[in-house]
């Protein structure tokens, strides 16, 4: 049995814990997007099971940002204002907006994205237009008249 919990296997984050709920039962959760585990007698067992589930094979959730996005006519969000670490920075965005007029005749939405760490992949790469691009690079760094 340890005390230390895994990040959290939906959103990778680390923000996880321990709480009592009906009673005598236990669960692990976090804190970030509210993931609970099974309910257990201790606070040991409920840790033990949250760290026994699979964890995410997406990259580590480094930071996660709650954004304004304006929408375009497709459906696609541009962000617009800064990251805020909470939704409700978001909303303010949004009240802020309206109330100066800068929202007239425009959709908007609250957009959460993560950044996560990039997991590099060759899978699906052209490799022979990769080296012509280095070839053609490498050419025009040379200097003049030749080396």
């Amino acid at each position: 049995m340890t005390d230390k919990l895994l990040p959290c296997p939906f959103c990778g984050r680390q923000d996880t814990g321990t709480k009592a709920i009906d009673g005598p039962l236990y669960v692990a959760w976090c804190y970030s997007c509210g993931a609970e585990g099974s309910p257990r007698r201790t606070g040991g067992q409920a840790i033990d099971a949250w760290n026994k589930r699979a964890q995410p094979t997406v990259g580590k959730v480094v930071d996660a940002q709650w954004w304004l996005a304006e929408v375009d006519q497709y459906g696609t969000g541009r962000p617009v204002d800064g990251p805020h670490s909470e939704r409700a920075g978001a909303d303010k965005a949004m009240y802020l907006f309206n109330a100066l007029g800068l929202a007239k005749g425009k959709r908007y939405a609250v957009a959460r994205i993560e950044l996560s760490e990039p997991k590099p992949s060759a899978d699906g790469v052209n490799h022979e237009a990769i080296a012509e691009c280095n070839k053609a690079r490498a050419a025009m760094s040379a200097p003049e008249g030749g080396a």
